[in-house]
């Protein structure tokens, strides 16, 4: 069955199949559809107006790479610790403008935009094509967050196996997870992280 956004694709490719990465409650998303010939990323706001972010070959797709700042939310406890500490110096609080007092405004303002860049799960899909590279940011906030993990998921499987094989195979992923912001899940008697299980997969082959 055809989804609205296949169906406005209609005449740009065939066999298109479009994979979901960011979903609003309102209705609005961010879908990756992959067809015979293109990979085509789009928006697609509530009033049902598309807008291309890009369209590339299918056959110029050479590397993909996935970028979600686990390292900044590692350590996202530490960054608000220090942005409170920073907080209780800045110069509307002290009244104090000399030098090197501020510093702790500059160093206030980075880290609370570190804290909010964090809070938001960012995400950056980068596709490496013959001719260049071709990227989505998108923030997970606002979105149905299992769905965008499991949306992660599906891709990164899809294009590890695309890369080698040129066929583009969907994975019907479950995601075990405790709650949402805690990819923590129990499979049968053995606590995991993150854990996937792949049940089967939906072929997308390459035009002959």
């Amino acid at each position: 069955m055809q989804t609205s956004v296949t169906q406005i694709l209609l005449e740009t490719d065939k066999s298109m199949e479009e994979l979901i990465l960011k979903q609003s409650k309102p209705g609005s998303r961010i879908s990756l559809v992959v067809g015979e010939n293109l990979f085509q990323v789009i928006r697609l706001n509530r009033k049902g107006e598309l807008r291309h972010e890009f369209s590339i070959m299918r056959e110029s797709v050479l590397g993909f790479r996935h970028r979600g700042f686990e390292g900044l939310h590692n350590i996202r406890m530490l960054l608000f610790i220090l942005t409170f500490v920073s907080f209780v110096f800045i110069t509307p609080i002290t009244s104090t403008w000399s030098a090197p007092w501020f510093i702790i405004d500059i160093l206030f303002v980075v880290l609370l935009g570190l804290v909010l860049f964090t809070m938001g799960n960012p995400h950056i899909l980068t596709f490496n094509t013959q001719s260049g590279n071709y990227s989505v940011f998108f923030y997970q906030w606002g979105s149905r967050q299992q769905e965008t993990v499991r949306a992660m998921s599906r891709l990164g499987i899809a294009m590890s196996t695309f890369l080698i094989s040129r066929e583009f195979k969907l994975p019907d992923v479950t995601y075990n997870i405790g709650h949402v912001g805690h990819n923590i899940g129990r499979v049968g008697d053995t606590i995991a992280n993150d854990s996937v299980v792949m049940e089967d997969h939906s072929p997308i082959t390459e035009a002959e």
